[in-house]
């Protein structure tokens, strides 16, 4: 999902943009978190001229924010974030734009529980659980794992994310991901997984690679070390010593105030079917834009498509005069999705699913659940958070929300809000497996995040694929999260610029 991470990113400055020979029309393919922030930072950047851009932004969907989605609770003022769930306070745009617009940043609503903060769960046992108390947590954990890997991955961590945080002072323009990694000294970051990393330090304790490290890149990325990059690794480490924050009223409320402060055109449910270069009336390149349900076509100077091309699997866009060999017409180098199951629950989670004891008690149950790789075969979800315990009068406006509330509800017992992300859809029969009762649920899935595999520097897509013709995407198999969206949204409006006032 685009799930949510935590790293220090860059702010890029400014292009200096002159003239340009009439109103710039641009459009923007997408309206999550690249497009909204792309169309955000293109209109900033060009500013300054007599005539800004014009910017169409076309999202096929009934909303902005793409993969980041806040899931509305029945009958409450709660959202619950399906995807892009977190940022952290060294995400420094989304930190600012939540300033800039007046959002307030919030946590889910677990405060005055008791129950441990965090336990592995292999499907019969806890193998690790951390109560929330670091003073307790970090003496336990050196305890068990030895003071030898942890600092031997702090040292293997800070190598990766010191040069990464280097991006703030960088100020150049990158049309590859390569030259970008090169600058940032990282050009080595993504040639090996997780697992080659950790096997090239001597005597790592493989209960902690197990209990810890690997938790958290299975949690961010759903990927284990055998198949995560060494970068998707580390920055999947960063949250567990970061201060954590979501938009109360729903991270995609960003990206929604993004696209407003753009002054962009937006058209919702509008399909892109088709996009043609031409050769304008000038003799530069243009290109046209073909949409369903309409025979109208719209002309444009430049196009961002900030959506990845290979998930339009149901209707894909037809590039029509584009380089033979570029990127949308080969889709080389493959960079495949991962498809995340996500269900909402409102009810009562069993405590006797997961301790082998008569009536546990539910202070037992950790607030955040999370499986090892070794339990893919065993149990069918990678988390089970609870998000939000439910006052009575709480309980009683779902009830009230709800058509067709069960009769048997007891609005007196403890409910929850509980969010589960899976490989696969989850059957109600596994659902009852770890609820005793279910007042209300919800199942969704959407293609998350790229599979962030081991792969050469000159093996991302490029940020141009062709003459006025962006991807901002390109990203995303090194790091994707919201914040880096963002970003690398930024760089691109620098290329539109540069290019445009050629």
């Amino acid at each position: 999902m685009y799930k949510c991470l935590a790293h220090s990113l860059l702010v890029l400055a400014a292009a200096s943009v002159s003239t340009y020979a009439a109103p710039q029309n641009i459009a923007i393919i997408g309206g999550g978190a690249s497009g909204t922030s792309a169309a955000y930072w293109i209109q900033k950047e060009m500013q300054s001229v007599a005539e800004p851009p014009k910017i169409t932004l076309y999202e096929k969907n009934n909303r902005l924010g793409g993969r980041v989605y806040s899931m509305p609770i029945p009958g409450l003022n709660m959202f619950v974030e399906a995807g892009a769930s977190i940022f952290v306070d060294v995400n420094q745009n989304m930190m600012q734009f939540a300033d800039q617009f007046g959002l307030s940043k919030a946590d889910s609503d677990t405060a005055g529980l008791s129950n441990p903060a965090m336990g592995v769960w292999n499907g019969t046992s806890f193998t690790y659980i951390r109560t929330g108390n670091n003073t307790i947590d970090n003496a336990e954990a050196v305890s068990r794992f030895g003071l030898y890997t942890m600092g031997q991955l702090n040292t293997f961590l800070q190598g990766y994310l010191q040069p990464f945080m280097g991006i703030y002072g960088i100020s150049s323009i990158y049309e590859s991901v390569q030259g970008l990694l090169s600058t940032l000294g990282l050009s080595s970051s993504t040639t090996q997984t997780g697992r080659e990393s950790m096997n090239a330090i001597a005597n790592l304790n493989e209960d902690y690679l197990a209990n810890v490290v690997e938790i958290g890149c299975r949690v961010n990325y759903g990927q284990g070390l055998e198949e995560l990059h060494s970068m998707g690794m580390a920055i999947s480490m960063i949250t567990s010593a970061a201060k954590i924050y979501q938009i109360g009223t729903g991270n995609q409320r960003i990206f929604e105030k993004l696209a407003q402060a753009s002054e962009a055109t937006i058209k919702l449910n509008t399909a892109v079917t088709t996009i043609t270069k031409i050769t304008g009336v000038g003799g530069g390149v243009q290109y046209t834009v073909a949409t369903s349900g309409s025979s109208a076509v719209a002309t444009f100077d430049a196009v961002v498509m900030a959506s990845p091309p290979n998930t339009y699997t149901d209707a894909p866009i037809v590039w029509n005069n584009i380089n033979a060999n570029s990127y949308f017409k080969t889709l080389a180098p493959v960079v495949d999705y991962k498809t995340v199951h996500v269900t909402f629950v409102v009810g009562r989670v069993n405590p006797s699913a997961f301790f082998n004891m008569p009536f546990p008690s539910m202070g037992l149950l950790p607030i955040s659940i999370y499986t090892p790789q070794s339990a893919v075969s065993r149990v069918p979800f990678t988390s089970l958070s609870i998000n939000r315990v439910l006052t009575t009068s709480e309980t009683f406006d779902i009830c009230s929300a709800i058509s067709g509330t069960p009769s048997d509800v007891d609005p007196y017992a403890i409910h929850t809000v509980t969010k589960l992300f899976s490989p696969t859809a989850l059957t109600n029969a596994q659902l009852n497996q770890f609820y005793s009762f279910r007042l209300w649920t919800y199942k969704t899935s959407f293609q998350a995040y790229p599979e962030l595999v081991s792969r050469a520097p000159e093996d991302f897509p490029p940020f141009t694929v062709d003459e006025n013709l962006y991807f901002p995407n390109a990203f995303e198999p090194f790091v994707s999260t919201m914040e880096t969206s963002i970003v690398s949204s930024k760089n691109i409006a620098k290329l539109v610029a540069r290019d445009l006032a050629a």
